[in-house]
């Protein structure tokens, strides 16, 4: 499952690297008078369901995808903070730097224990912009 999860999100790494590069260095795409304009496109929008929400946000089962709560967090009512591109990335850092991210099982063990999966590099970790940024589907129209 470990090397399942890494394979996803290198092969998601390998596709999006075109839009990332035109992500930041914008390309020349015609609007709909056939004028050339320069855009900057980026994903605006992935739809998962919840246990591909769990491997994009390089959680663990039963854990919710957009928040640090664990399985037995679910039910609170205080809700936990929210699972953020920082968030993540600084756990992957700091599990890095404890154990070898080539023993898979043992990066998996350890990751488990913070509410991660097995994932070392996200296929988001290195776009512009942060694709964790539900503000505007939370707010109210």
């Amino acid at each position: 499952m470990a090397l399942q999860q890494r394979l996803f999100h290198q092969c998601l790494k390998i596709i999006l690297e075109t839009l990332k590069w035109a992500g930041e260095q914008g390309i020349l795409l015609s609007d709909s008078f056939g004028q050339q304009r320069h855009c900057f496109p980026r994903v605006a929008a992935y739809l998962a369901d919840y246990p591909e929400q769990i491997l994009i946000n390089a959680a663990t089962s039963y854990n919710s995808p957009v928040t640090t709560a664990g399985f037995h967090e679910l039910g609170n009512a205080t809700p936990n903070p929210r699972r953020t591109k920082d968030w993540i990335l600084s756990h992957i850092r700091q599990l890095c730097q404890e154990v070898d991210v080539d023993d898979v099982v043992g990066y998996a063990s350890a990751a488990k224990q913070l509410g991660l999966n097995a994932v070392d590099q996200p296929f988001w970790s290195d776009l512009c912009y942060d694709i964790h940024n539900y503000y505007l589907l939370t707010q109210p129209l």
